[in-house]
């Protein structure tokens, strides 16, 4: 995925001058401003660096409002000054990320994200013992910015942090703001614990799969009731859990589905204790400190990569189930999505060219 400054929205064009790119108000801008500053504030401390970030056109105004009026030099020795804040594009994250001048004070790396923003991609050094990743939306927000699975941190992709144990490195994700990690299209491939191979199947199931799909019809309306045992069975077969909805806690949106699933055999030895640690306070509500015992629902599975997915892992059955194939994913779609939610529109674009503002 490449480094992507897509927006969730557009605006009326601004006729105040050449400091609003084409399609963005002045309103957004002070919209996108104001929900990023405060955060921004809180979230900066001494032992941490903060990159923000956001559209292109309001970079100039979000550098004003966080920067804090000039004070008089402290009279105290050793007094440790506030620490840079960077604000960059999504397209230029990683150039701001890798012009960073790491010290042994500074261990903690902010990345704050705009609401407007739907994607980041990026690239953490292990000299940072924690990294945070946070959204600024408003409680109630309903959008949700996807970090691409192959980003990654201490030199582990993200969409297979959970599977380590990791006693240096904290990796901390806005989960109440809508902040997921992508699976993506490496469902099957990076994640064993999903991926079933077709010799993998018992006589049992294969005979399972085939009655449950006959069970769903071909033509005619749905009965939902009909419907619902049936798919659950065969999600839950094919995706290696006994109880799919119960195992997995799945959730689902317009673009795909959101899951909690915990990797390897040691993912519930902490106990409830540890589940409670996993969730923390930030400025942009609560975050879930990504681990072994984390059971939130950070991973989004787009809709595509799952039935790409299933229809691999069931290319045995494809002749008994290629007629109704359109019809098991229109139902999948129904069981598990939320019809109060839909995508927004991707519609502005960040600059080509890095795109860098700092402050002391």
């Amino acid at each position: 995925m490449p480094h992507s400054s897509r927006s969730s929205g557009s605006d009326k064009s601004s006729t105040d001058g050449d400091s609003v790119l084409p399609g963005l108000s002045q309103a957004s801008i002070r919209n996108e401003v104001e929900s990023m500053a405060n955060i921004i504030r809180k979230e900066r401390v001494t032992s941490s660096t903060t990159i923000a970030i956001a559209r292109e056109a309001s970079l100039v105004d979000l550098k004003r409002a966080c920067n804090p009026p000039k004070k008089r030099p402290s009279v105290f020795r050793g007094s440790t000054p506030m620490p840079q804040i960077y604000l960059t594009t999504a397209d230029s994250l990683q150039a701001a990320i890798d012009n960073l001048t790491l010290t042994d004070k500074v261990k903690t790396l902010n990345l704050i994200a705009s609401p407007e923003l739907l994607q980041l991609s990026f690239h953490v050094p292990s000299h940072f013992r924690e990294l945070k990743v946070l959204r600024c939306a408003s409680p109630g927000n309903q959008g949700v910015l996807l970090i691409d699975g192959s980003s990654t941190y201490h030199n582990v992709r993200l969409d297979e942090w959970q599977a380590h144990r990791h006693k240096r490195h904290r990796l901390v994700i806005g989960h109440e703001r809508g902040v997921r990690i992508s699976l993506g299209g490496q469902l099957a491939t990076l994640h064993p614990h999903w991926s079933r191979a077709r010799n993998e199947y018992t006589e049992v199931e294969k005979a399972q799969l085939r009655q449950q799909f006959e069970r769903l019809p071909e033509k005619g309306p749905w009965d939902w009731n009909r419907v619902k045992g049936p798919v659950s069975v065969i999600m839950g077969i094919i995706m290696g859990a006994a109880k799919f909805t119960a195992g997995i806690a799945a959730k689902g949106a317009a673009g795909g589905m959101y899951v909690k699933y915990s990797f390897g055999l040691h993912a519930f030895e902490l106990g409830v204790a540890g589940m409670k640690a996993s969730v923390i306070a930030t400025a942009a509500g609560s975050a879930v400190v990504v681990g072994v015992a984390t059971m939130a629902a950070i991973y989004f599975i787009p809709w595509d990569s799952l039935f790409d997915y299933m229809k691999s892992a069931m290319s045995w059955l494809w002749d008994k189930i290629c007629c109704i194939w359109s019809r098991f994913v229109g139902f999948v779609r129904s069981l598990w999505s939320s019809q109060d939610q839909s995508e927004k529109s991707t519609t502005a674009h960040g600059p080509s060219n890095p795109n860098v503002n700092y402050w002391g």
